[in-house]
């Protein structure tokens, strides 16, 4: 099975639960980090748990409902393929 990795910095979080993007997911962040200049939201995406640094001044609170957007090309897929086609980079 293949898993998907995506650096903290590269993920977005707003606060407009509902929009429509390509790569956007629903989630609830479970804990936060403040870590001075930066803040390390923990947000449950499904059965995951995704590492997102954001910056503090936007105003995420623990139990908020948010919209988690990915960019495709900041993926990078690790493991094992089970059939289909492999594209290298």
């Amino acid at each position: 099975m293949a898993k998907v990795s995506v650096r903290p910095e590269d993920i977005t979080l707003s606060h407009n639960v509902g929009m429509k993007e390509v790569n956007t997911f629903q989630g609830e962040i479970s804990r936060l980090e403040f870590l001075g200049e930066s803040l390390t939201a923990f947000v449950r995406v499904a059965d995951e748990i995704l590492q997102v640094k954001t910056h503090p001044a936007m105003g995420f609170k623990v139990g908020e409902r948010v919209e988690v957007q990915i960019p495709a090309d900041r993926c990078c897929i690790l493991g094992r393929f089970s059939g289909g086609t492999r594209r290298s980079a």
